[in-house]
């Protein structure tokens, strides 16, 4: 079944600290790099754009289509996906050539998300 309720609190308290801890230094320096994963947020959520802020989301980049990446386990032998959680997210000094989202069935309830970022020439 899907939840009816969902309380953010605590993802969104480390989500904070990976921010605070990890990224911003990063951004600070101009460091190029990829944050790639399973980041449990919706674009449409409030902490989507305190998390991204500095970073460039590959997908709303240059993707096209709806670009979901997660499907309920009912469906996870299907070739589709129905949410986007799963992130390409670029660091300063990247800049996003290609992305991709491939929702075959693997045995997961994640569809495969791949990119191809190019290092801006002063890095």
């Amino acid at each position: 079944p899907l939840p009816v309720c969902f309380d953010p609190t605590l993802r969104d308290r480390q989500l904070t600290a990976i921010r605070d801890d990890f990224l911003q230094p990063l951004i600070d320096r101009g460091e190029p790099f990829v944050l790639a994963g399973d980041l449990n947020m919706s674009e449409r959520e409030p902490m989507y754009s305190t998390f991204t802020r500095g970073l460039t989301d590959t997908f709303k980049a240059i993707g096209s289509g709806f670009g979901a990446t997660w499907r309920p386990q009912f469906i996870m032998n299907q070739p589709i996906g129905v949410h986007r959680i799963d992130y390409l997210m670029a660091g300063p000094s990247l800049t996003p050539l290609a992305v991709t989202t491939a929702c075959t069935p693997h045995h997961s309830d994640h569809c495969l998300v791949g990119g191809t970022f190019q290092l801006e020439p002063s890095h």
